[in-house]
């Protein structure tokens, strides 16, 4: 699975020339993310439960998500 950009723009703009050079030129800058096994299939079920208009989906706990914990 992989994720690149299309185009840069704003809402009131078409997509032209200069938005997808913008796109190009920022999958150049920006290191994609990795998706591993478990992230790939959390997402083609979400996917799943949208098309099912199901009422709720439930992710699994991210493993790399730092907790901070703020003392007051």
């Amino acid at each position: 699975m992989g994720i690149k950009v299309a185009s840069i723009r704003g809402k009131a703009e078409s997509v032209g020339v200069l938005s997808s050079l913008k796109g190009k030129i920022a999958n150049l800058l920006i290191t994609p993310p990795k998706v591993d096994k478990l992230g790939n299939t959390t997402m083609l079920e979400f996917g799943y439960a949208l098309l099912q208009k199901n009422p709720a989906f439930t992710f699994p706990k991210a493993k790399n998500i730092k907790e901070i914990k703020v003392v007051k």
